[in-house]
This record gives C-alpha cells, structure tokens and sequence, in this order.
C-alpha cells in the first residue's frame, strides 16, 4: 500500500476522535466560570459618639479695690448718662441762682438768738397715727396687765401670811406641851424637834413676805412712772393682810434665870 493511502486511512480513523475531541473542549469552554465574591463588611450597629467638649475652666476676677463701685444693673449708654447728669447739674444751678442768698445760716453759735420766741415743731411719723380704736385695745392691754400683776402679788402675799400665821400657832401649841411634858424622852426625841422644824417654817415664810413686799414697792414705782392709773395699780389691795402690830415689850414667861452664888 502506497503511503499517501495509508495517510488517509490513518486521517479517517482520527476524525471520529478528533470530533469528540472538539465537542469536549466548546462544552468545557461554554461553562460558566465560578468567582469567589469578597465577604461583605459587617453593617454599623451605631454612630461612634463624638469627644466631650472640655469644660471651661473659670477665669480668676481680680477682687475691686477699696471703694470700687460695682455696676450690678445694666444703665443705658455713656452719652444718655453724661446728659441726664448735665440737665440735674443745670437745673440745680439754676434753682440756686433763683433762690437767692439764704436768709439765715443756723449754727450752734447762733443758734439760741435765731431760736428765741420761735416754737419747736415735732414731724409725728405714720406709724404712730393709729387709730382710736388701736390706742383703745392697747389701753385696755395695758390695763389688764397691771391689774393683773399687782393681784397675784398681793394674792401671793395673803396666801404666805395665812400659812405663816398657822405655823405661829403650831409653834405656840409645841412650846405649851415641851414645857408641860415630864417625860424627858417624849418632850427632847419627838416635841423639840417638830417644834424646831416650826419654828424654821416660820422663819421662811417671814423671808418670804419681806421679799414679796419688796417686789410690791417696785411694781408700784414701775407703774407710776410708766403712767399706770392708780385704779390699775391698786387693784387687789384688799388682800393685803393688815400691818403687823411691833413685838411687845413685856418678856413671856420662860425658864427661871439661876443665877451663881458666890461662895462663902
């Protein structure tokens, strides 16, 4: 066999292979390639928060000097203020020019000549021009307050002078049974004390009414110079007990004085 034909043997034989070949490698070529896409960033959940602003720090004021004035109130500008003190300055000179010379300058040389046959006069204030129905309630207070207190003095003072004549009484009474008493330890164990514990009683409530009369006089000088009415002033009097008559000058009768003879 020639080699040309062999040739084409050999071709034919390769076509079916050659074919297969090529319809392997168009579907691999129409094959859609697969690309791998980046990962998506993660979404933001919030805003990052702005920086604090930093806090101001205070600016130390120099304190004013002695005798600063210190403008709390905002006034108006310069120029109303330099005018409105122009017009007072100007009106005040002009009042002075109009006025005239004073027609007399008083002074504590002068004064008791300018002063004779003039009368003072007294600027009564506001406050003191009551009413008549506000001096009459303050009247009846200071009434009240005065009768009131000179009557618990006195009531005071007959309450102590009837306890004080009560204990003279039971004094007078113990005094009677130690000396009528013959049993020495009655009359020294139970009679002398209590007739002591009287006596010391008495001597109290004698204290007490000189202080009681003593606060008496004062309320009544206090009152007259306060311009209290008599009325006022003397009201309870009828509880004050009668003067105390003075201690009579005939001695009781007592122990016998023994008197040391002398001896022989």
């Amino acid at each position: 066999m020639a080699a040309p034909e062999l040739i084409r043997i050999r071709v034919r034989n390769l076509l079916p292979a050659l074919a297969l070949l090529l319809i392997a490698c168009g579907g691999a070529a129409r094959k859609p390639r697969e690309t791998t896409l980046p990962a998506p960033l993660p979404a933001a959940t919030s805003r990052p928060e702005a920086p604090p602003e930093p806090t101001p720090v205070p600016v130390p004021q120099p304190a004013p000097a002695p005798g600063t004035v210190i403008v709390v109130e905002e006034g108006g500008t310069a120029g109303e203020t330099e005018g409105g003190l122009v017009a007072a300055a100007r009106a005040e000179r002009a009042r002075r020019e109009a006025a005239g010379p004073p027609v007399a300058v008083i002074t504590d040389r002068n004064l008791k000549e300018h002063g004779r046959g003039q009368r003072l006069t007294e600027a009564v204030p506001a406050a003191r021009e009551t009413s008549a129905a506000g001096r009459r309630a303050d009247s009846q207070s200071e009434e009240r307050y005065w009768r009131e207190r000179g009557r618990a003095l006195r009531e005071r003072w007959h309450r102590t002078a009837d306890e004080l004549v009560s204990e003279r009484d039971r004094a007078a009474e113990l005094r009677v049974r130690f000396y009528a008493t013959d049993d020495p330890f009655l009359r020294d164990a139970e009679i002398k004390p209590a007739w002591d514990r009287s006596l010391e009683k008495i001597a109290a409530r004698e204290r007490e009414i000189r202080e009681i009369r003593r606060e008496l006089d004062l309320f009544l000088e206090e009152g007259q110079r306060a311009g209290a009415l008599p009325a006022w002033l003397n009201d309870g009097i009828e509880l004050e007990p009668p003067a105390e008559q003075p201690p009579s000058t005939v001695s009781e009768p007592g122990e016998p004085t023994i008197l040391a003879e002398p001896p022989r």
